[in-house]
């Protein structure tokens, strides 16, 4: 229980002073997208660099543990936007579109900082090839499909 606490209390202390200073107009607009543009281009990046450098090329390749982690994203995924299309009535790209945030929001911001409070710089290369794959086979199928959508639509 203590490592949990001492791996959630520094997120959630940011996500609350994030909330505070946003609150209270300390930190403007602009700012926020500095910060999110510092994250993602350079932040995250250098550290999938040297998670993925620093490891002998085997422990990259785990199929396993790619392939679990992408029924997991797909299982997420199928949960919501079923959900959304079916029962909620949702349109398709309202219903593409949330079950994306909810299969994808776990790759990225959200295990970082939780996983190396936990298991320290062992967990970088997991949350880099989870990151990775992401980004190079997930995303792309997604925007696909809107597209596809979309085009058929206009036609």
């Amino acid at each position: 229980m203590g490592a949990l606490f001492h791996a959630f209390f520094p997120i959630l202390s940011l996500i609350f002073i994030g909330f505070i200073l946003t609150k209270f107009n300390a930190l403007s607009l602009s700012a926020e997208k500095v910060l999110l543009e510092i994250t993602f281009n350079l932040s995250i990046p250098a550290l999938i660099f040297i998670a993925v450098l620093s490891e002998p090329i085997g422990v990259i390749e785990n199929i396993r543990f790619i392939s679990g982690y992408f029924l997991s994203i797909i299982f997420i995924f199928l949960l919501i936007f079923i959900a959304l299309r079916y029962f909620i009535k949702n349109n398709f790209d309202e219903s593409m579109i949330m079950g994306m945030s909810a299969s994808m929001s776990s790759s990225t911001l959200v295990p970082f900082p939780i996983l190396m409070a936990l298991f320290g710089i062992k967990a970088l290369l997991p949350i880099s090839i989870m990151s990775l794959s992401s980004m190079i086979f997930i995303l792309p199928f997604f925007i696909m499909a809107i597209e596809l959508s979309h085009a058929k639509h206009d036609s």
